[in-house]
């Protein structure tokens, strides 16, 4: 989400904002908190708010040949559901949006579902932070349990395990 997307020559020692500028500047829709920088393979996250916003120089880095800057639309909400739902697929994170909306926007759970295991993975996969929540105690009236989501959070329903069966020879 820059106005000039695409790659900038580094003939000098060149900072973060730097090649920011020479790309024409972050757009209207940029999602300036989700930032990534990535150095040698290496994800890093980036507070560009904080760089452009508050004028925090510590996020203004030098840069090597060969980095990236990733920096997403404000108009990527998204969150992923995947698992023992109907219809497996990604669910509007809109302002407000809960776990039980994204289920039932997935056509609720399957039979072969464990609604007391389900994981709510936020953060990324290179530093998740995974929440176990349970369905069967949100329908029973725990609303602690209809958690507020965040875009590009994962909600992952696993199968349920059955323990009753017994693997014969």
């Amino acid at each position: 989400e820059v106005h000039a997307p695409g790659v900038q020559p580094l003939g000098e020692q060149l900072r973060l904002l730097d090649v920011l500028l020479k790309a024409g500047g972050v757009t209207a829709q940029a999602d300036l908190d989700r930032a990534l920088f990535i150095r040698g393979g290496r994800v890093m996250p980036v507070n560009l708010a904080a760089l452009l916003k508050a004028g925090v120089m510590e996020q203004n880095v030098y840069l090597d040949p060969d980095d990236k800057i990733l920096i997403p639309s404000a108009a990527d909400s998204k969150v992923f559901v995947f698992g023992e739902v109907q219809k497996p697929g990604i669910v509007m994170a809109d302002a407000g949006v809960r776990l039980m909306d994204a289920i039932t926007g997935c056509g609720w759970l399957t039979p072969a579902a464990e609604p007391d295991g389900v994981r709510i993975i936020r953060g990324g996969l290179a530093d998740p932070t995974v929440y176990l929540v349970s369905v069967n105690r949100l329908i029973r009236g725990d609303l602690g349990h209809n958690v507020r989501l965040e875009r590009g959070d994962i909600v992952f329903v696993p199968v349920a395990i059955n323990y009753d069966r017994v693997l014969e020879d």
